[in-house]
């Protein structure tokens, strides 16, 4: 005679709306950011500062003063991603700059490399550039307090795959927020089961 359960049947989609009926959240932890891959953000992640925070090279060349009509550039120094300019420019000086390379005090356009002959640290311009020629300007990626990332999102790689055509989202936990983050405790559940 078969054993006949003093337990109602119960669907599994009913078992499952009646457990997270009860289930509850187990909060909110901080950890590194080293640690959140794969984790679940718990509030949402504004930019805390502009990117970039100062004018930045977009190509390897000069920067300059647009307008400034000096028959050749006194070439001050090289600037390259990451380091800051020691010098200024003013009218007759240029400073030999890479590709995210914070323009130097005074600058305000750049001069692509292949548009300038430079020998012996003098630089004659083929072209002359307009205002703002080659600079990417503060906040052009990021804006401080700009909504970045939504509270519930999964950290990981595979925001970079599916970024909805921002691929900032790949390296903007380096560069918008602190080393550290807030996430959601992960949930544990078990379930018992029988089986006939």
């Amino acid at each position: 005679m078969p054993r006949v359960s003093a337990y109602p049947m119960v669907r599994v989609d009913e078992a499952l709306e009646a457990i997270l009926a009860h289930a509850q959240p187990l909060g909110h932890e901080t950890i590194g950011l080293t640690q959140a891959r794969g984790r679940i953000l718990a509030k949402n992640v504004l930019a805390d500062d502009d990117l970039p925070g100062m004018p930045r090279s977009s190509v390897d060349g000069y920067a300059v003063i647009a307008g400034d009509d000096a028959a050749d550039f006194d070439v001050l120094e090289e600037v390259t991603a990451g380091r800051l300019a020691h010098t200024q420019v003013s009218p007759g000086t240029a400073v030999r700059i890479m590709t995210g390379g914070t323009l130097p005090r005074g600058a305000d356009a750049v001069v692509m490399v292949e548009e300038v002959d430079e020998t012996n640290g003098r630089a004659i311009l083929q072209h002359r550039p307009r205002l703002g020629e080659n600079v990417h300007p503060p906040g052009m990626d990021l804006i401080r307090g700009q909504h970045v990332l939504s509270a519930g999102m999964r950290i990981g790689a595979a925001r970079c795959r599916s970024s909805g055509g921002r691929p900032w989202r790949c390296w903007l936990p380096a560069t918008s927020w602190s080393s550290r983050i807030r996430r959601r405790r992960p949930d544990r559940s078990a379930t018992a089961t029988a089986m006939r």
